[in-house]
């Protein structure tokens, strides 16, 4: 999946120091893992512009098929998304 950064503010925004970001998905047990985006290619967001990154996400083999919901937010920041996902 992406996730896709927007800097709805009216100075860029830096990738330095590079932010740490967590996902999971809300199941039985919980899981998540927390990770650093991956900044080498990123260029710093200028107001209204936005910086796409690829993402990916392990299922526990153990969790249950059907709808779950995943997560993923920032670190110490503000912003993060909810989407509703089918695992299959």
């Amino acid at each position: 999946y992406e996730v896709i950064l927007t800097d709805t503010g009216s100075t860029s925004v830096s990738f330095d120091p590079c932010p740490t970001y967590t996902e999971g998905l809300k199941i039985a047990g919980g899981y998540g893992q927390t990770y650093q985006l991956d900044c080498g290619a990123a260029t710093s967001i200028a107001p209204g512009a936005s910086e796409t990154f690829a993402m990916s996400l392990d299922v526990p083999a153990d969790a249950a098929v059907g709808q779950a919901i995943m997560t993923w937010a920032f670190i110490h920041a503000s912003g993060g998304a909810d989407a509703l996902i089918t695992i299959g």
